[in-house]
């Protein structure tokens, strides 16, 4: 494998760059629910935890987070990283080729391989993660995993760039010292850079936007002169980015206004100044509700990080409104439905439909403007409601 693209001194650089967007999520996570990273250990994904432990004495959630820290930054990470190292060892080879291709469909998200497939077609090879769920399948006849593109030596030197890299960073008292625990998807990331960077091809296509792996292919692409592009899988919010991505010289978005939020906040200068915008088909496939009995139809477009504020708007709309029938639409990557929400509602399962209500509560999900886009109202709530912002709420509902 060739030293002059993707050493470990580059990736350790990439890598630390792309931490630093993870981080600010992070930090607004704790913020968002007037915490102290300081007080949970540094923990990352806290939009994602918090649900889960908000109802828990938070004493013991505070000292087993920072009991994790403690130890994973004195060396928890090498067994971890072994590990998935093991796990990938298992099912490669060391007769591993990859044919050459002119594009590459990069699927490192679950709702990925039906977005890229829109656009762009599924004759491209699709990549994919074995630790990756795709909930809706991957529609690409041609998919290359990341462990037939790396061979078992190749996961040697990944695992020890692993270790050497997350060695390196408890040594040094930054920001990134005391969010070691974010250091977790190390050793896959690295796997990822290095399975992408021998898999000969001239563009890269992906579906994510800012975060470790957006930041690693827009890198990755820039260094041995792959052209990248992306296709808008979210809603995109007002805010600053540390890390900014270069080298993307094709976007698709769902609109003018997402073009714009696109440029100023995730594009650094010269990729904003000559990137190509295309706009694509945004719609969903509405299907009608069976067995409403005329009732209206409220549908909750759920998240787990926003189980609370859907919690307590479900509690007060039930006893307001007992005529209304509620639909929760769960969030594609969840891996299950919050058990309280679950009893007070009924469940839309139905793959590659949409339940079509009267109103529509949502977090800010690219699913709530496609609500919008088909004439629907809808109501894209924060992470916190008072009573009088929920009563207002309901008064909205049909009757």
């Amino acid at each position: 494998m060739s030293e002059t693209n993707l050493n470990r001194l580059y990736l350790a650089k990439i890598y630390l760059s792309a931490l630093r967007n993870e981080i600010a999520f992070d930090i607004d996570a704790y913020r968002a629910v007037k915490k102290t990273p300081e007080k949970f250990g540094y923990i990352p994904r806290f939009s994602v935890i918090w649900p889960r432990i908000a109802n828990k004495p938070l004493f013991l959630s505070s000292i087993t987070a920072n009991f994790l820290n403690l130890i994973w930054k004195r060396g928890l990470y090498i067994p971890f990283f072994v590990i998935q190292y093991l796990s990938l060892r298992a099912s490669t080879s060391d007769s591993i080729t990859t044919e050459p291709d002119q594009e590459l469909h990069i699927l490192l998200s679950a709702l990925a391989p039906q977005l890229i497939a829109g656009v762009e077609g599924a004759d491209p090879p699709a990549f994919t993660a074995p630790w990756q769920r795709y909930p809706c399948g991957v529609p690409h006849d041609k998919r290359v995993s990341l462990e037939c593109a790396l061979s078992r030596s190749d996961l040697r030197c990944c695992l020890i760039d692993a270790i050497a890299i997350a060695r390196r960073i408890t040594k040094r008292r930054t920001q990134f010292r005391q969010w070691h625990l974010q250091t977790y998807t190390l050793f896959r990331w690295i796997c990822v850079a290095r399975a992408l960077e021998k898999m000969a091809c001239s563009r890269m296509v992906m579906a994510n936007h800012y975060d470790r792996w957006a930041i690693l292919i827009d890198r990755l692409g820039g260094r041995i002169g792959r052209s990248v592009t992306i296709v808008q899988h979210g809603v995109e919010e007002v805010r600053h980015l540390p890390t900014k991505l270069r080298f993307v010289d094709t976007l698709y978005v769902f609109n003018q206004k997402e073009e714009l939020l696109f440029k100023e906040f995730i594009l650094a200068s010269p990729a904003k100044e000559r990137v190509a915008v295309r706009f694509f088909n945004n719609t969903i496939e509405l299907s009608e509700v069976e067995d409403t009995r005329d009732r209206v139809v409220v549908v909750l477009v759920g998240h787990p990080e926003y189980d609370a504020v859907q919690l307590k708007f479900l509690s007060i709309a039930r006893n307001e409104r007992p005529d209304v029938l509620f639909i929760y639409k769960a969030h594609p990557t969840a891996r299950g439905v919050n058990p309280v929400i679950a009893g007070m509602t009924e469940k839309w399962d139905k793959e590659g439909l949409f339940p079509k209500g009267d109103f529509i509560f949502s977090y800010h999900s690219t699913l709530a403007y496609q609500y919008r886009e088909a004439g629907i109202s809808t109501y894209i709530h924060e992470s916190n409601l008072s009573d009088e912002e929920i009563l207002k709420i309901i008064s909205m509902i049909p009757k």
